[in-house]
């Protein structure tokens, strides 16, 4: 049986085939130093939120297929990006149920695979010549930093509210959420209302999916969510739990 989020992207199903193509053929092409530390986190599956509302949002209108996998590859590879740093702050031993870079390679070489997938990441976005895809993507990583900072800065804070927790959030999480769906709108050549609502669109499900996230943190097990579970307490993170 499917679940909830594969019934929802099955009529993309080729597509997001297609995506998975591409994006071994792109790591392929990489250093093999490169290529071999990241592709076992990539190969490890994952949701694939981010391409696929980067699909979903461009076939709303009609845009360069190419240009369309050329976006979702980025975006997933930002964000991939963050996860290698991530992993690398909070110390976590596995990522989807697989050794972290860093737990295999060292903290130098997962902050260099980092960089350089950041770096690819936004070489593909900027194909298209679309000066504010490369804009907005930017930003959105800007504000993740600046939200992981303020977790690192708030941490055993008791004295937080619901009101700082959904500022943390909206920038470590919901930014890219948004900043992907708009990527969707122009590779789709959405207009710019429809570019809007599809941007606010990503930012409250990405709001959405960092509160399911942390509740899952206190009441999933590590092998339904495929990373160590608990952290949150652990580290003196105050999260809506």
């Amino acid at each position: 049986m499917m679940t909830a989020i594969e019934s929802a992207l099955a009529p993309i199903g080729g597509e997001l085939n297609e995506f998975e193509r591409r994006l071994r053929q792109s790591l392929a092409a990489d250093p093999a130093s490169m290529a071999g530390a990241m592709t076992g986190l990539v190969e490890a599956g994952g949701k694939r939120l981010r391409p696929a509302l980067v699909i979903l949002c461009a076939l709303l209108g009609d845009g360069d297929p190419d240009r369309m996998y050329d976006m979702a590859l980025g975006i997933e590879l930002v964000h991939t990006a963050t996860l290698v740093h991530d992993d690398l702050i909070d110390n976590a031993a596995t990522r989807r149920g697989h050794p972290t870079i860093h737990s295999r390679l060292g903290t130098a070489s997962a902050i260099i695979v980092g960089d350089y997938y950041f770096a690819k990441g936004q070489n593909l976005l900027s194909r298209g010549g679309d000066v504010t895809v490369c804009a907005a993507v930017s930003a959105a990583v800007m504000r993740i930093c600046s939200g992981e900072l303020l977790q690192i800065d708030s941490k055993l804070d008791l004295s937080q509210t619901a009101e700082s927790y959904f500022e943390k959030i909206e920038r470590k999480t919901a930014s890219l959420i948004a900043a992907t769906c708009a990527c969707g709108a122009a590779a789709g050549r959405l207009d710019a209302d429809a570019t809007a609502g599809v941007t606010e669109f990503g930012r409250m499900t990405g709001m959405a999916f960092q509160i399911a996230d942390d509740l899952l943190d206190y009441t999933a097990t590590a092998g339904e969510v495929g990373k160590p579970v608990g952290s949150d307490l652990r580290e003196g993170q105050v999260t809506l739990p």
